[in-house]
């Protein structure tokens, strides 16, 4: 399988965690996503609903984290920092998101456009396509202010795709990427941020990346199938960052960071509070950073 297939086939799978989450008592819930389970493919929908029986699901949360530590605890973690950043945008009169490799994410229609913002979805063409026969099943269509674009990171120009689609770069925007920079070249982040570093003054940016020390095999932190699987074998995380060098990197491009988060944060932030005994993944690392 190709990255560019496996990034298509893996859109919808992320959507599992934020819809578990809802089998949980309200005050234990890390993030609040009632469109998640709506979003999932029919055997992922099963998968999800069978699972409200708390045995079954806990039996599934210690098989995922003798595989891959903090998984559960680190995808719902990021969500739920994301969410919590466009809610802090909106609230300062952030018009305008951004949402690249979006996914079947929900927050352009759960928090965005209800708040009477505009919402850019952008992702591969065949997930563009997958998202709105989705969306009409789910919602009856496309809800106004969500605009979803077709672009691949590899080879189109996103800046002129998302102009061409109402757009305006004048104006301050959001722009959220999670878990998109290490599926892509570094010549294709390289672009990316150079298109990024165009965005008006007090625009916001978040995103995660993966820490190049799990990357170069210098540190596994437990993900020693993920690495032997995903970077040596199939090459599908191939872009990452020591932490030390993030605001070096962000200021290059005229960015300058605001947080920087990892498990570590999480705990206290989220897990913590929830009265949840959940990790979260210490191979990658979210950035929320505005533009000077």
């Amino acid at each position: 399988m190709s990255g560019r297939t496996f990034k298509a086939r893996s859109a919808d799978g992320p959507m599992m965690f934020p819809a578990l989450e809802m089998h949980y008592p309200e005050a234990q819930r890390i993030m609040q996503d009632e469109y998640a389970i709506r979003m999932l493919s029919p055997s992922l929908r099963m998968a999800v609903l069978a699972m409200a029986w708390r045995p079954l699901r806990n039996l599934m949360m210690r098989s995922l984290d003798k595989q891959t530590p903090g998984l559960w605890g680190g995808m719902v973690a990021r969500k739920r920092y994301a969410d919590d950043r466009v809610d802090e945008a909106l609230a300062e009169g952030i018009k305008q998101f951004v949402i690249l490799g979006a996914g079947f994410d929900t927050r352009a229609f759960r928090l965005i456009a209800p708040a009477g913002a505009d919402a850019f979805e952008v992702d591969l063409p065949d997930n563009s396509a997958r998202k709105k026969a989705s969306l009409q099943r789910v919602l009856g269509n496309v809800p106004p202010h969500v605009t979803l674009a077709a672009v691949d990171f590899e080879s189109d120009d996103l800046e002129d795709s998302l102009v061409a689609q109402g757009f305006r770069p004048e104006l301050p925007a959001m722009y959220v990427m999670e878990a998109v920079t290490q599926y892509l070249t570094p010549e294709a982040v390289g672009r990316l941020f150079t298109v990024l570093s165009n965005a008006a003054a007090s625009s916001r940016l978040e995103f995660t990346y993966v820490r190049r020390d799990f990357l170069e095999g210098k540190e596994l932190y437990g993900w020693d199938k993920v690495h032997e699987q995903w970077v040596v074998k199939d090459n599908y995380w191939r872009w990452g960052l020591y932490p030390d060098d993030v605001d070096e990197f962000l200021e290059r491009y005229g960015w300058d960071v605001r947080d920087h988060v990892g498990a570590d944060d999480y705990r206290v932030r989220y897990f913590e509070p929830a009265g949840r005994d959940l990790s979260a993944i210490d191979v990658e690392r979210f950035v929320s950073a505005e533009k000077l």
